[in-house]
């Protein structure tokens, strides 16, 4: 089904979603992400990423491979939930996800909701991480801007799926 819906590699449209993630975050070294977990190995892979200035660093690191082993990062837990997005302003100081590895990479904050087809499968999320904690109230600016980037996301997915009766 990911290849038939083409999103079983990076694409240029995805990436500008991403560029619409990062720069709408407005936290220091953000990075935004469109996220597909791969059913076979579990591993997650980025079809759209893009760095706000700042963040060529945290980005570089990502980048390499566009992939991510399924138990880094909040994505996969996002994913799980199925129904709750994500917000972290601050990963440090929360016991439950200041250990995961994405942490040695400079991932200080994050957003990220799941992107779900109208059947109800969860193919990924869509996100943004961050290299600064924020302690401000960020709960419900980055919350409306994840929705708004899946809904933008998904709209056409599910099209696609319609067409293909999948």
């Amino acid at each position: 089904m990911l290849q038939a819906l083409r999103l079983d590699r990076p694409d240029p449209a995805f990436d500008a979603r991403a560029q619409t993630l990062a720069a709408q975050a407005r936290t220091p070294g953000a990075v935004g992400i469109i996220n597909i977990f791969n059913p076979v190995d579990g591993s997650q892979h980025f079809i759209g990423m893009a760095a706000a200035p700042g963040a060529e660093g945290l980005h570089g690191q990502l980048s390499l491979t566009r992939t991510m082993p399924g138990d880094w990062g909040y994505c996969p837990e996002v994913g799980r939930t199925r129904t709750k997005a994500l917000v972290l302003s601050n990963v440090l100081a929360m016991p439950r996800f200041c250990h995961n590895p994405v942490v040695s990479l400079g991932v200080r904050s994050y957003a990220g909701i799941a992107l779900i087809t109208y059947t109800g499968l969860v193919l990924g999320t869509a996100c943004f991480i961050g290299t600064a904690e924020r302690d401000e109230d960020v709960h419900y600016p980055w919350l409306s801007i994840i929705k708004d980037v899946a809904a933008q996301t998904m709209a056409p997915i599910n099209q696609k799926l319609r067409q293909l009766h999948l």
